[in-house]
């Protein structure tokens, strides 16, 4: 499985869009995710503590998401805006398409910075 950051922003904005008190315990996926590829993430972004959470099985897509963490918060609003996303993902597919989750939110703040006209 190749990490899918369009994946990744897409579920945080789903739990995002929840309300208050609940979790989703499904997702809308693009086109061509299968349902592990999606709980795969999940693992991820709880590995990386973007998400607060629990899987326990990928094989029969099983999972419990209980938050967003701080982390998660910050990534999505670094990623939120449509314009500084797609901008900051061709600036990625123009070095070689992929980089750590640290460089990509470095990128995007970077990105909107520069189209909000302020300094580096």
């Amino acid at each position: 499985m190749k990490r899918d950051f369009d994946l990744i922003r897409s579920i945080l904005l789903q739990i995002e869009a929840a309300p208050a008190g609940t979790f989703p315990q499904s997702f809308t996926m693009p086109e061509g995710v299968s349902p592990q590829n999606l709980v795969e993430h999940l693992q991820l972004m709880i590995e990386q503590g973007l998400i607060e959470g629990e899987v326990y099985s990928v094989s029969e897509c099983s999972f419990d998401i209980q938050k967003l963490t701080w982390a998660g918060h910050d990534f999505l609003d670094a990623a939120r805006n449509d314009t500084v996303w797609n901008s900051a993902k061709e600036k990625l597919i123009s070095v070689g398409g992929s980089a750590s989750l640290e460089i990509l939110k470095a990128l995007l703040v970077q990105t909107a910075k520069q189209l909000l006209g302020l300094p580096p």
